[in-house]
């Protein structure tokens, strides 16, 4: 996993975890709390999965590169094989 999106989960992840303590010290009743709460966490699932779906589309090109350099790489040594025989 890049970098950049450790960085975006724990952001996401800080946020929620900010705004649910935000939610539980406001002075709310109980239903509007969870109410709020429940929200929060739909949001930041949406979020969270927004990344999953980045990074296995980051993860499948970074497979799909290195596949590529592998064949790259056995045509260079056919062609070696080639050149010694």
């Amino acid at each position: 996993m890049e970098n950049s999106t450790k960085i975006m989960i724990a952001a996401v992840a800080g946020a929620t975890v900010g705004a649910v303590t935000a939610l539980l010290f406001a002075p709310a009743s109980g239903k509007e709390t969870r109410a709020k709460i429940k929200e929060k966490y739909d949001s930041a699932k949406d979020t969270l999965g927004d990344l999953v779906e980045k990074g296995k589309k980051m993860a499948e090109n970074k497979v799909e590169k290195a596949k590529e350099k592998v064949e790259k790489a056995k045509e260079k040594v056919e062609r070696a094989k080639e050149q010694v025989a």
